[in-house]
Formats: structure tokens, C-alpha cells, sequence
């Protein structure tokens, strides 16, 4: 580690002995230390604990669906963000599981953690644990992801009396509110690379900036990145698998793949997806008390679909689907597929 990193790994080891995040420790176990930088360009402490993770017994506790979120969130006149501060560091350690946590400074010594670290392989599944007991009883009007609690409402006065049950319930579970990241009584908020208001879903435009600056990709990795990134969108996408059809050849790992060739195909999926995003329509929120209509479209290799609903008089996407098909289903005839 080079000096300037070892000084940043003192001054975040002062920080957690000050916040009694970790404390001095004997241990027959050690992991390596990694500083990350975050978001705002502040580093963070994070162990690298794959070792220990393999060992670990998994906890099968299930984060939300993103999406089933999403279609609760995007019909709210009233909605605020509450960010927990350090969320993770909230949460104690058993202190018999402490010493497995153990990591060495040189020239500071050994240190094990008392409260939960970053890159712990149960530590996501305990987080989302805890605000789920704390906000599952909120009746679809209350929403928390693992650090993240969104409250919607359609009142003013609804929205005040959610937001006093929420901090009650921070309080008496001693959490801290991050004020910096928290947002209140917005009418349209950003939330996991979306921007929600009372219309609908819409792109995030600086998670949409960014892909259309995405240079050219060289090799199979960068182009497994871009799809990455741009398959968080494909909601918004008709068609999105076909389109992107000769950019997922180009990820195959097969044995015998032929060697990565950026063709004129893919070059053109590259830049008809930069395009689709760009022009991307406001998903409209969903009315479950009108019908829905689906429309389906298939083709030698891939089925899309499109749910929507009219609204005084007017059709309204909620959502684009679109899959590859398998070998079997490449044998169903064109209904077949369709109706698949």
C-alpha cells in the first residue's frame, strides 16, 4: 500500500476507534483491508472478506424487487427519502463473531469490528431485515431498501403524520438519519437510477448522460459493462433483446466463441440502444382498478411485448418486455411464440 493510501487508512481507522465502530483485537482470524471511494470521492474502509464469506453460513433473506417498488412509488403527489447515516455501522456484531472480522494495520496493529462492515456476505440481508420489521406494517406506504425509506402519500396531511411514525420508529431502534442525503415533500425524486413523480417512471438523465458517453467498447468486458448498465432500462426499451441482440453474441464465453470483432451489426446496436434511451417515454402508473392490454410481437429469435392501459381515451405504456428465445422455443410457430 502506497504512503498515501496508508495515511487515508490511519485517518479512517482514527474515525471508526472514535465512532466505536472497531475496537483493538487478538484474533486467529485476518482479512485483507480495501479502501473504496464513494459516491461523494470520500474513501471507505471495506474488508475484503471472500475468505470468511466462504465460510460463512448464508443468510436466504431476500432484498425487494426494484421493480415491484417502482410501481408502488410512481402515482404519489408527496414523497420524501430518508437516508440512514452509515446504515450498516448502526447495527452490532455478536461479540462472539467479533474476532472473525479481524484485519491488521501495519504499524497500528490488529482490529475487529463491533458493528457490521461493508463486505460481509449477510450483512445486506441483516439490513433489509431490520427496516422491514421496523416499516412492514406500513400498508404499501412506507418502502425501504437495505439504507433507503420512501414515503408516499397522496395529502399533505398524510404525508406529515407518515413521516412522524417513521422517525418515531428511527428513534426507538436508536437509528440516525443521514439530513444531507434525506429529501422531503418533493413532488418528483430520484431513487435507485429513476426519477419518480406523479405522471410516472421516467430515465434518470445523468444515469442516461452516462451511457451515451460510453466510448466504444474493445473487448468483451467493456461490452458486458454497457449492457449492464443499459439493461437497468430496458423497461423503457420495445424490443430491447433484439436490438441487443449482437452485443450479447459478442459476451458469449463459449468454448470455441470466435475472437472478439467489433462489427458493423454491433456497432449499430450500440448506437440504436444510446438512442432508444434518449428518446424514452414516461411510463405511465399503473391503475389496477382499469383493464390492461398486452401486445406481443416474436420473431425468429427474440418476443417483446408491451403492457399499457387507456386512460381518457389515450393508451399509456406501463411496460416493455423482451426475452431471447431458447432453442426449443425457436420451434413454436409465431402464435405459439406470442402467446409464450
Amino acid at each position: 500500500m502506497s504512503p498515501v493510501k496508508q495515511q487515508i487508512l490511519c485517518q479512517q481507522v482514527d474515525e471508526m476507534l472514535s465512532l466505536d465502530v472497531i475496537q483493538p483485537c487478538e484474533s486467529s482470524w485476518s482479512s485483507p483491508i480495501l479502501i473504496v471511494t464513494k459516491k461523494n470521492g470520500q474513501p471507505r474502509i471495506c474488508l475484503d472478506s471472500r475468505k470468511l464469506n466462504s465460510v460463512t453460513k448464508r443468510d436466504a433473506y431476500s432484498l425487494p424487487y426494484v421493480s415491484e417498488i417502482l410501481d408502488n412509488l410512481r402515482d404519489a403527489k408527496f414523497i420524501s427519502s430518508i437516508d440512514l447515516s452509515k446504515a450498516f455501522w448502526q447495527i452490532l456484531i455478536s461479540e462472539r463473531d467479533r474476532e472473525k472480522t479481524a484485519f491488521y494495520v501495519q504499524g497500528r496493529g490488529t482490529f475487529g469490528f463491533k458493528r457490521m462492515a461493508f463486505g460481509l456476505t449477510n450483512a445486506p440481508a441483516t439490513q433489509q431485515r431490520l427496516v422491514d420489521l421496523l416499516f412492514g406494517s406500513f400498508d404499501l406506504k412506507v418502502f425501504a431498501y437495505l439504507d433507503d425509506i420512501i414515503i408516499i402519500s397522496n395529502t399533505f396531511d398524510e404525508h406529515v403524520s407518515l413521516l412522524l411514525r417513521v422517525i418515531n420508529k428511527l428513534k426507538e431502534a436508536n437509528l440516525t438519519i443521514n439530513f444531507e442525503k434525506s429529501q422531503f415533500f418533493r413532488s418528483r425524486l430520484k431513487y435507485l437510477g429513476y426519477v419518480i413523480d406523479a405522471q410516472g417512471l421516467r430515465t434518470d438523465p445523468e444515469k442516461v448522460k452516462a451511457i451515451l458517453e460510453y466510448p466504444t467498447p474493445s473487448s468483451k468486458k467493456d461490452v458486458k459493462r454497457f449492457l449492464g448498465t443499459s439493461t437497468w432500462y430496458r423497461r423503457f426499451v420495445p424490443n430491447f433483446s433484439t436490438i441487443a441482440g449482437p452485443l450479447n453474441k459478442l459476451t458469449s464465453n463459449r468454448k470455441g466463441a470466435p475472437k472478439f470483432y467489433w462489427s458493423p451489426e454491433a456497432d449499430i446496436a450500440f448506437k440504436k440502444l444510446k438512442e432508444c434511451l434518449v428518446s424514452a417515454p414516461v411510463l405511465h402508473c399503473p391503475n389496477y382498478n382499469l383493464p390492461f392490454q398486452v401486445h406481443t410481437d416474436a420473431s425468429n429469435y427474440e418476443v417483446g411485448a408491451m403492457l399499457t392501459q387507456t386512460v381518457d381515451g389515450k393508451e399509456h405504456p406501463v411496460a416493455y418486455m423482451s426475452k431471447s428465445l431458447n432453442a426449443a422455443e425457436k420451434n413454436y410457430s409465431i402464435t405459439e411464440r406470442e402467446r409464450h
